[in-house]
């Protein structure tokens, strides 16, 4: 593989820090020329002297398997010098961890077999990773799961060195065989550390922990603590690959994945749960679950004349569509209502600016004033400022009001509202699935190709110039803005349940699985309010609603259950959200509106 050495300007632009390892930094980066996101590995010269650097240079050459990271060049920088290599959006399996807390044995075992194949590979290329942990094992995202790589392989030996004594144990302490603390080492070194990784995995703890003499003590004297509760088949994996004499240990890579899967056969792994044999300290504290009819004076409710479709505010007032009308609210005194517009067709969404109100319809968009006249339209009869192109449209409005977009298939319309001037983008085959504003100088389409498990992040200037794009391994059925800063609330096209966190700068993604379809959404100063449809097969009766709350790193900190389906949200302040329920009952309707005070509830949020 051929390595690039060149030295101004940089054939990279750097996104982002994504880590930070005991000899130096991780960055994102994006190639200036093709667009490609990678990973900048920089390796400091005072921690990382040239022949380590030389030497893991070219462990990383010479592997080239899709469960281990891949080198693709060499980067001097500034006196600075970078290994250019594969980029994994979905961080460390570490992170994964500390997100999701337990993991069933199903997301379990996948990401082990991979670990155990890029092992495999290693090991026949005579490498010995000595390092291995769930800070090095990196996951990217495919159309089919998530798929890990091994990483960091800076302190990594070759197998005709296992005669040389190690006088430099360099290494992690809780994750170390007990002849690495004597400075040897072998494959089977390697695979005593993968065993570690899958009892934390099931059981949520390492086997030995304490500071390192306490580990090294344990590592050596102590036998790892089997739970009644483990299958026997998984017990004995865990047995022999944490065995301390390494020829009592699998005797390669292949034989344990062999196990593995065998054992993984021998079970019915789609439902096997090790929630019970985990220690209740190490499982995250239960969700809390507050009924809103129960919720007392932290809740207060507001009949409504009809059904509510959409919820917006500004700083004094809450809007609502109803049909083909608009109405308006006053926040410091909600109950009293006024209908401020009302149109030819029905209204879709409401969607409130700096300075603007913006009422999309099956006609078109209008731009109101906070009293309902029209501000902008394309003529002197009021006409709307753009048309509808079509039964299923996409739109976007710029938070501060001064751009908007449209889109239909594979046609994007770009209009500026403070210097009239129109755009047109198209994608060719590559079909719009959801467009949503960035800030307000850039939006962001996602565009895909037909019957494609894959589409591309395309981010546009509000001129209409496509500044770069990035593959996204799933489709998008809708985007949601977020309140932080270059990132998107994704809803994948291909499951419907679950939802993506996808940060720009750096690009990483954050997958988040539901338990039902999500329906009405809204991004708060906090994280993001998410309900569930509360549809079911009977229509006499509209059952109850979830509404999750998550906060910007994609953990729930609470659920509201809704007696009736949630037909829109929108925030009144940081601590304060209006829900607007439908509730059927025997062909019978009522429409209510919540004003939810969520620091008085027990939720894991501090406002």
């Amino acid at each position: 593989m051929a390595l690039s050495y060149e030295k101004k300007p940089s054939r990279y632009r750097i996104l982002g820090l994504v880590g930070r390892g005991q000899f130096g930094r991780v960055f994102c980066a994006r190639n200036r020329k093709t667009g490609q996101i990678v990973a900048l590995k920089e390796l400091e010269q005072q921690k990382f002297p040239t022949s380590k650097f030389l030497r893991e240079l070219r462990f990383l050459l010479s592997l080239e398997h899709e469960n281990i990271v891949s080198c693709m060049a060499l980067e001097h920088k500034s006196h600075k010098r970078y290994l250019v290599m594969d980029y994994c959006e979905a961080g460390t399996l570490r992170d994964l961890m500390n997100r999701q807390g337990y993991l069933a044995p199903r997301e379990i075992v996948p990401l082990v077999l991979d670990i155990l194949s890029g092992l495999e590979h290693a090991h026949n290329s005579n490498i010995i990773h000595c390092d291995l942990k769930p800070e090095n094992v990196l996951l990217k995202l495919t159309p089919s799961g998530i798929q890990a790589k091994l990483s960091d392989f800076g302190i990594a030996r070759l197998t005709q060195e296992i005669t040389t004594m190690d006088s430099n144990n360099t290494g992690s302490p809780g994750y170390m065989a007990p002849e690495r603390f004597y400075g040897q080492f072998s494959i089977a070194s390697d695979l005593y550390a993968v065993g570690i990784i899958l009892y934390e995995l099931l059981l949520m703890a390492r086997p030995f922990s304490g500071k390192p003499n306490d580990l090294r003590a344990a590592h050596i004297n102590q036998r790892p603590r089997m739970p009644e509760g483990m299958p026997e088949a998984l017990k004995a994996i865990l047995t022999r690959s944490l065995e301390k004499l390494p020829s009592k240990r699998f005797a390669s890579a292949t034989q344990m994945r062999q196990e593995l899967v065998a054992a993984c056969n021998s079970l019915d792994i789609d439902r096997l749960d090790l929630s019970a044999s985990i220690d209740p300290e190490e499982l995250h504290p239960p969700i809390s679950e507050i009924e809103l009819s129960k919720a007392g004076e932290c809740v207060k409710e507001y009949l409504l004349p009809g059904r509510v479709g959409s919820l917006a505010t500004n700083e004094y007032h809450l809007f609502s569509s109803s049909n083909r009308q608009v109405k308006r609210q006053l926040i410091s005194s909600l109950g009293q209502t006024e209908v401020i517009a009302e149109f030819e067709s029905e209204v879709l969404e409401v969607v409130s600016t700096a300075t603007l109100l913006f009422v999309v319809t099956e006609r078109g968009i209008y731009a109101l004033s906070a009293d309902g006249a029209i501000a902008k339209s394309d003529d002197a009869k009021g006409n709307p400022i753009s048309g509808s192109i079509g039964s299923r449209f996409q739109w976007a409005i710029s938070p501060q009001g001064n751009w908007m977009a449209t889109a239909f298939q594979d046609s994007l319309e770009l209009r500026n509202l403070v210097h009239p001037k129109v755009t047109k983008l198209e994608f060719g085959d590559r079909a719009i699935s959801a467009i949503a504003p960035l800030d307000r100088h850039h939006l962001v389409a996602i565009v895909s190709q037909t019957d494609s498990k894959e589409s591309q992040i395309v981010l546009i200037s509000r001129r209409g110039n496509v500044m770069w794009q990035v593959t996204l391994p799933s489709t998008v059925s809708r985007a949601v803005l977020s309140k932080v800063a270059n990132r998107l609330l994704l809803i994948d096209g291909l499951s419907s349940e679950r939802l993506m966190l996808v940060d720009l700068k750096p690009y990483r993604i954050h997958r988040i699985e539901l338990a039902e379809q999500p329906g009405a959404i809204a991004a708060t100063l906090w994280g993001y309010v998410i309900a569930s449809t509360g549809t079911n097969s009977t229509s006499a009766q509209t059952p109850s609603s979830t509404v999750n709350l998550f906060d910007f790193e994609g953990m729930c900190v609470g659920k509201l259950i809704v007696d009736g389906q949630v037909t829109a949200i929108a925030p009144l302040n940081i601590n304060t959200l209006a829900i607007a329920i439908e509730r059927i009952d025997k062909h019978e309707s009522e429409h209510k509106l919540y004003v939810v005070d969520l620091s008085k509830l027990d939720l894991d949020l501090i406002f």
